[in-house]
This record gives structure tokens, sequence and C-alpha cells, in this order.
């Protein structure tokens, strides 16, 4: 989901991932910026931080490196950066970075993990369980607990959909990954990302009419209001 929310978005934001090993280069997209730095990453970006734990550890966080990681965090905003932390266990996260969190998106929860989450996640972590105690065990494999307090969503059930580029080797990149590297920077190679061109944005807007999509759905998938998705079919 993480990274088809970027793709949804790549409309308005330059999609990033940081600290994947160098080999993502020749998997991922040629839009997808790739660093090994934050502070080579543009403004009015959608970072992706997966296995979030190397970089923003509970226990580093008084660190030096934990101390400049944790400006980096709370400076975003002002650089108009959205960021996504995906980690097996919220336990080893830096918890300013979950206090902060606008959403949380989280998978089936294992079966003895209860009673072992951070005290201020343990209501939502239950809820989930609850919600996800019905479902078969396909549909579980499919679906995540959204919660988004902002937008007064408190618990939500949603299909974990995987972006268009997804294949079987992004889903073990950190395969050979060395052990006991947590706290450092894959030097993977820099790679500036770009949002849609004007072109590519008409054309896919002219295609999903063609199949049927409504202008509002049309302006719902680009992020735009509907005259503007009007214009994006029609302006040649």
């Amino acid at each position: 989901m993480s990274c088809r929310l970027q793709e949804l978005s790549r409309d308005q934001v330059v999609p990033y991932a940081i600290g994947l090993p160098p080999k993502a280069a020749k998997l991922l997209p040629d839009w997808y910026g790739l660093s090994g730095d934050p502070r080579d990453i543009l403004q009015n970006s959608f970072i992706y931080v997966p296995e979030s734990y190397r970089l923003f550890h509970a226990r580093s966080a008084q660190s030096a490196q934990g101390r400049e990681s944790g400006d980096w965090v709370n400076l975003s905003r002002h650089r108009r950066q959205s960021m996504i932390f995906d980690v097996q266990n919220p336990a080893h996260l830096n918890r300013n970075i979950i206090s902060e969190a606008d959403l949380i998106l989280i998978k089936e929860p294992g079966p003895l993990t209860q009673g072992f989450e951070r005290p201020q996640l343990r209501p939502t972590m239950d809820n989930a369980r609850a919600s996800f105690s019905p479902l078969s065990e396909n549909r579980k494999t499919r679906a995540l607990w959204a919660v988004a307090p902002r937008s007064e969503i408190q618990g939500k059930l949603m299909e974990n959909l995987l972006p268009s580029f997804w294949t079987g080797s992004l889903s073990h990149i950190f395969g050979d990954v060395s052990v006991g590297s947590s706290g450092t920077v894959s030097k993977a190679t820099y790679r500036r990302g770009y949002t849609t061109s004007s072109g590519d944005r008409n054309a896919r807007a002219e295609h999903l009419h063609s199949i049927g999509q409504s202008y509002r759905e049309i302006a719902k998938m680009h992020g735009v209001s509907k005259s503007q998705a009007y214009r994006l079919v029609n302006d040649k």
C-alpha cells in the first residue's frame, strides 16, 4: 500500500525511497527517486522509509545519529515532505515518530504480539485484531486496518493494494542486506524522482474517460477538482 499511495499521488508530489539497497534502481520505475541521505531529497516529496527501524530505532533516539534523524523528521513539514514509515513492530520505532503520525495502516497483528505493544497503541491494535478475526485467510492477506484521527477515521478495513510496478523481487529486496547493519543507510545511487508529465497525465485521464470513468472519479484519482479533470480529458 505504501508504494501504491506514492504512485497515486505522483501527479502532485515527487516519490522517493530512502535506504533501499542499490539493486532497487533496476527494479523501480525511472520516475521513482532513490536516496541514501535525507538531505538529498527534494522539497514537495512523498518519502517511503522501508524497514524504518534501521534508521529510526527507538533505542537510538538519544544518540547523535538518532537526534539528527529526529531533526529531519521534525523539519519535514517545512519542506512539504510527507513520509511513510514501514516497520514490522511499532515498539522498534522511535515513539516521537508514532506520536506525529496522521495515518496508521496495520496488517493483521501476529498471534503472540498482544500485550507487548506500546501502551498508547494497544486499543488500536486490539480493534484491529477484532476486525481481522472474522475474515477468511485469503481476505486477511489483502486487508489493512486504517486509523486516521485527523480525518475522523477511528478504524476502517481497506484493501492492501500494490502499485502497478510491484514484483516479487521488490518484496524481498532486503534479503541479502547484512545482519547487524541497523542504524546505517544503504549507499543506494542517488536518483531524482519526477512527478507525472502533463502529457502522461492528460493521456491517463483521457483513457479513464474512454473506459467509462466519470469526471468526478477521474478528479479523485488525480487529486484535482472536477473542472480540472474535465480539462485534463479535453485539452489537446
